[in-house]
């Protein structure tokens, strides 16, 4: 079950969601969250259930996603800009214009269907 309290918390500090991230002993249930159009360049986001989840537009650059959990995930439109995605879980994610120039994709599992 989606926690609205870490939601919450990586909307309006990400400082913040970094330091409980830091100390997280679990991984972070933020299935099917609105996260549309945020920055989030600077966010821990390794280790994270993300699946489901509206990333439309939202700037991941540079980001780590590493193992995160992204299948169905909608990243229509995102700045995915060097973003590193080692061995995530992307089944399903929608990447519609998004930007992945120099993203990193070692290890991912990425099936697309096509539209």
């Amino acid at each position: 079950m989606v926690d609205k309290t870490l939601e919450a918390l990586l909307r309006s500090d990400i400082q913040g969601w970094n330091e409980w991230k830091a100390s997280a002993s679990e991984w972070p249930d933020l299935r099917c969250v609105d996260l549309e159009g945020l920055d989030l360049r600077s966010a821990d986001l390794r280790y994270v259930d993300l699946e489901g989840a509206n990333l439309r537009s939202s700037n991941l650059s540079g980001n780590r996603l590493s193992l995160s959990r992204l299948g169905g995930a909608d990243l229509t439109g995102a700045h995915l800009a060097g973003t590193e995605f080692r061995a995530a879980k992307l089944n399903g994610a929608k990447l519609h214009q998004s930007e992945l120039l120099e993203a990193i994709l070692d290890g991912a599992e990425l099936l697309i269907k096509s539209v």
